[in-house]
């Protein structure tokens, strides 16, 4: 029985580990990254609940105009839209659309999803 407890604490806490990882690479890009604002030049797909693509310019440091292709869930963005995005110096073409809070947020849910399942054990043993 102990095994299942260990089992569903570690289910608990495998998303908030990679919430902190996600949000880790995302710090490490706004430390190293330049900040700009991309605007929403054409969207590809209208999908709900699918994956679309989004085409995106921004310009970089040196004045140049890059287009891009990104990938998104559903449709959160309209024509015209301006995005805050963060790229790297070397590697324009690596680049991730600021989240802001997002995984602060979600980290804190998903370590709450864990301890719930610790108080899931707990009760269940009684």
């Amino acid at each position: 029985m102990i095994i299942t407890y260990a089992i569903m604490i570690v289910i608990g806490f495998v998303p908030f580990i990679i919430t902190l990882i996600k949000s880790r690479r995302i710090n490490k890009m706004r430390m190293a990254g330049i900040k700009t604002t991309a605007v929403v030049k054409e969207l590809y797909g209208m999908q709900l609940r699918g994956i679309n693509k989004v085409l995106i310019e921004f310009n970089l440091e040196t004045g140049q105009l890059v287009s891009q292709v990104i990938t998104v869930g559903g449709v959160p963005y309209k024509l015209g839209d301006k995005l805050p995005l963060i790229y790297e110096r070397d590697n324009p073409a690596k680049n991730i659309v600021d989240p802001g809070k997002y995984y602060t947020i979600i980290s804190v849910i998903a370590f709450l999803l864990g301890i719930g399942m610790i108080g899931a054990c707990y009760l269940i043993q009684g």
